[in-house]
């Protein structure tokens, strides 16, 4: 068996794309939470939570979806870049070989240092995908975060990938935001009233969290903030253990961005995956106490 040299046509554009995503999370990423982490550390606060509303309105999903983006959008931007150059930049024969049989430990790999929510990881894992990365791969790093030779320059087929991404992922994603957003006060029934409940009610409502949690779109790390402030309103550990997975796991924006390079079955099997990983949290939890909340 031979395998084909890593050429400097190879190495280089590779190089590009590791340099480019290291300088993005630099930005997005590295040097805010360099100055976030030490803040949250010396004053114990971890902001105020995202999820508190009550009813449904468009006021209350434009207001979430207007805090949502002011979080997340450097990171955003970083994905959607990151996803245009992997397409454009990476050569789909080595793409394959270096996230093939190592799929989901390379894949994870990459998520380690990214921090990305899963709707700013998801436009990356299209880009992968699209540049025949192996299924595994690219779920591992969407879950844990070359030339095309048409002759044109590659400055103009890297914006014309990054514009078609753009179109296709964005619009739909401001959509779901606001709606899921309107709607979380339905979703989410927080507050003091949840305290005092137990048994059957308990169960249904650790459920309902833990599918209202896999939908929703949350910032990075805002998953702790919400969960601080159920239980500073007496809910208990049994109820946010379910939040506290499944928020910053999935969202429902990011599975419809990634519907079209994951095959149906995987993405209805990693749903209902993270809705039960959520449910048996809490089961963990409710062993050491009772379920009464």
């Amino acid at each position: 068996m031979t395998t084909t040299p890593t050429t400097p046509r190879t190495w280089v554009p590779v190089a590009g794309v590791v340099l480019l995503g290291v300088v993005l999370l630099i930005w997005a990423k590295w040097q805010p939470y360099w100055v976030k982490v030490p803040s949250v550390a010396g004053s114990g606060s971890l902001g105020r939570s995202i999820l508190p509303a009550t009813g449904v309105s468009l006021q209350s999903g434009l207001e979430f979806a207007g805090t949502y983006f002011l979080a997340i959008w450097p990171a955003l931007v970083t994905g959607l870049v990151l996803a245009a150059a992997i397409r454009t930049v990476l050569p789909a024969d080595w793409t394959a070989r270096a996230v093939g049989r190592r799929g989901s430990v390379v894949g994870s790999a990459l998520a380690v240092p990214g921090m990305m929510c899963s709707c700013c990881s998801a436009p990356v894992a299209v880009g992968l995908r699209q540049r025949a990365a192996d299924v595994r791969a690219a779920l591992a790093f969407w879950l844990a975060s070359p030339a095309l030779n048409d002759g044109r320059p590659l400055p103009v087929r890297f914006l014309a990938a990054l514009g078609g991404l753009s179109l296709r992922l964005l619009p739909e994603y401001l959509v779901l935001v606001v709606v899921l957003g309107a709607l979380r006060g339905v979703l989410f029934p927080l507050g003091a009233g949840l305290a005092g409940t137990h048994g059957a009610v308990v169960v249904a409502i650790v459920v309902l969290l833990a599918v209202a949690g896999t939908l929703l779109p949350i910032p990075t790390g805002a998953e702790i903030a919400a969960v601080a402030a159920l239980l500073a309103a007496g809910v208990s550990p049994v109820i946010a253990a379910a939040l506290l997975v499944t928020l910053p796991a999935v969202s429902l924006p990011s599975l419809l961005m990634v519907r079209r390079v994951f095959p149906g079955r995987v993405l209805a099997t990693v749903t209902v995956g993270r809705v039960l990983i959520g449910v048996v949290c809490s089961l963990v939890v409710a062993m050491g106490g009772s379920w009464t909340a």
